[in-house]
């Protein structure tokens, strides 16, 4: 078959002669399952949700915990224990708006990111989306793609929300958590 046929894809491993382009042959993912799996990474910001749902009357929308893909030569989808890194993903009703935070597994101690949040999602378009938001991260060194949230959401449709103190500790004070709320729903 000629070398240059579209159609010949693979599972990312090297071939004699080069490399082909990668398929994806994991198929759908079981939000559901990550859920489940990965929520210990998320406690503090699972806290944050808390605080925004009983001191501001916040109304989750939904919650899901997606894996970072492999994006090239790139190892940053993975933790430093080689787990899969994620990101999850809460859209939220607060005063009548509908707004995403998204939080990345940092808990490798690698970087510190603050929370995004992101306003004027297209329910229809946004598992398509959150895709293309989960492999800019890892081509963009583990830093949000503001330019793709520009793209899709405009320049006002994402903001940043800077963790309380403590956040890589194991508790961070109520005062700190509610601080943390005020914030992003000053921004919304």
């Amino acid at each position: 078959s000629p070398v240059g046929n579209s159609n010949l894809v693979s599972t990312d491993e090297p071939i004699l002669g080069g490399v082909l382009a990668a398929v994806d042959v994991g198929g759908k993912q079981d939000a559901t399952n990550y859920n489940q799996i990965f929520a210990n990474r998320f406690e503090v910001f699972n806290e944050l949700i808390l605080v925004l749902k009983t001191k501001f009357g916040c109304r989750v929308v939904f919650e899901e915990i997606l894996v970072l893909p492999k994006v090239g030569r790139s190892r940053l989808h993975m933790c430093k224990n080689d787990s899969p890194r994620v990101v999850k993903a809460v859209g939220l009703r607060c005063n009548g708006s509908e707004i995403v935070l998204l939080e990345l597994d940092v808990s490798d101690g690698v970087k510190m990111l603050s929370t995004k949040i992101l306003s004027g999602i297209d329910k229809e378009t946004w598992q398509s989306d959150f895709e293309r938001i989960r492999r800019r991260i890892v081509k963009n060194s583990l830093n949000w793609p503001n330019d793709l949230f520009d793209q899709l959401y405009g320049v006002n449709g994402h903001r940043e929300v800077n963790h309380p103190k403590g956040m890589g500790k194991l508790h961070v004070s109520r005062e700190n958590m509610e601080g943390w709320g005020e914030r992003v729903i000053s921004l919304i």
